[in-house]
């Protein structure tokens, strides 16, 4: 299960899915999400540097339209986040009054 930084439950991640990739692409950002297995699983990991070397000779533009797709999530995730707050807000608002 993925969650954001506020434990927001944001999808289930199914066989082959891959999570972090924000990370590996957009510069001076880290991790948006926490991953819980709900199961045994075999994870790989893979560091930056490792992954930025696959594109350095990129003539396809394939980098540029995964930084676009990362910016994106980043952005779904970022949203997310802020319907969460505004929700636990007037939750917490309602029921006070």
């Amino acid at each position: 299960m993925k969650f954001t930084e506020e434990q927001r439950h944001v999808c289930h991640l199914q066989d082959g899915a891959y999570f972090g990739e924000i990370s590996l692409i957009l510069k001076n950002t880290k991790r948006t999400t926490d991953i819980i297995a709900i199961e045994v699983c075999e994870v790989f990991r893979l560091d930056k540097k490792a992954f930025r070397s696959c594109f350095k000779y990129d003539k396809y533009g394939v980098f540029e339209k995964m930084q676009m797709i990362a910016e994106q999530r980043l952005q779904r995730t970022a949203m997310l986040e802020e319907t969460y707050k505004l929700e636990l807000f007037q939750k917490a608002y309602t029921e006070k009054h």
